[in-house]
């Protein structure tokens, strides 16, 4: 078959406008109601694609980071800083008899923040946000996992390890208030060089701690990392690594607690205080 040079030029014109600005790609019509072919979209989303959300919002797409079980997450075309999480498709799934839309997981993100911002929980920041729709939220440039953290210590230097350390016992300050999060999980705990540990992804399935259980509530490491399958079958490097582990593990758990007890002995105090307060200053004035 025989093309003009005409023809050729006019195709390769239009091959590279169409990657240069994308396409356009409405995903939500109505509030919080996908459109029908929602997976097979989000799945040929591209860089320089328009999403359109309902009420016409739109945003310009950046590149891909991944995709998970219930959302992709992209970049945003004008801001390094900020990435896109949207649903993966439209569908629905059972676990552990009850049954989940996928969509939703937008809203247990939105739904969750509130807590962990009252306790001071390091996470990304939702800067916008549609039910069920998408979410806006910082980009952190990683440079690994709590998962990776514990399995791989050796593959981070020294210094960095010792840093990294330090800092995961203050981010597991943080959690004292807490005996299990939302979804909570190593590989979704990451270590950024500017913000420290940050969780990048939660539910708002939060358990807080009771001051009355002290003495019995576990808290969110012990429940949720290192009580999994996964972590109590690893396979060291080393004896030394499973000696490290294992200590990692008992100082996280004993500085939890600590804190607790200190927050536990500073409400005694507090209530002692605010009942001579209410209950002498009257006969003081007699």
């Amino acid at each position: 078959m025989w093309f003009s040079r005409a023809s050729i030029l006019t195709a390769v014109l239009s091959f590279s406008i169409h990657v240069a600005f994308g396409d356009t790609v409405v995903l939500f019509e109505q509030p919080g109601h996908p459109v029908h072919e929602l997976e097979e979209k989000v799945k040929n989303l591209k860089s320089g694609d328009i999403v359109v959300f309902s009420k016409g919002k739109e945003f310009k797409l950046g590149p891909l980071i991944n995709c998970g079980h219930t959302t992709c997450i992209f970049h945003l075309a004008n801001t390094k800083e900020r990435v896109i999480r949207i649903p993966i498709s439209s569908d629905s799934f059972v676990k552990r008899n009850t049954t989940y839309s996928i969509p939703d997981f937008i809203n247990y993100l939105i739904d969750g923040k509130s807590l962990l911002d009252e306790q001071g929980i390091p996470s990304v920041h939702i800067y916008e946000s549609k039910r069920r729709e998408y979410a806006v939220v910082d980009w952190v440039d990683s440079m690994g996992t709590l998962e990776d953290y514990l399995l791989k210590p050796s593959h981070f230097p020294p210094e960095l390890k010792q840093k990294m350390r330090d800092e995961l016992f203050e981010f597991a300050y943080t959690t004292r208030g807490v005996t299990s999060l939302g979804d909570f999980r190593a590989d979704q705990l990451h270590y950024s060089k500017d913000q420290g540990w940050i969780l990048l992804d939660w539910t708002d399935h939060h358990q807080q701690f009771k001051f009355n259980d002290l003495f019995t509530s576990k808290n969110v490491f012990e429940t949720q990392v290192f009580s999994r399958s996964f972590y109590l079958n690893a396979h060291f490097a080393d004896q030394k690594h499973a000696e490290w582990y294992e200590e990692l593990k008992e100082s996280l758990t004993k500085s939890i607690q600590s804190a607790r007890k200190d927050d536990v002995a500073m409400r005694a105090i507090r209530s002692c205080l605010k009942f001579f307060a209410v209950d002498t200053l009257p006969s003081l004035n007699q």
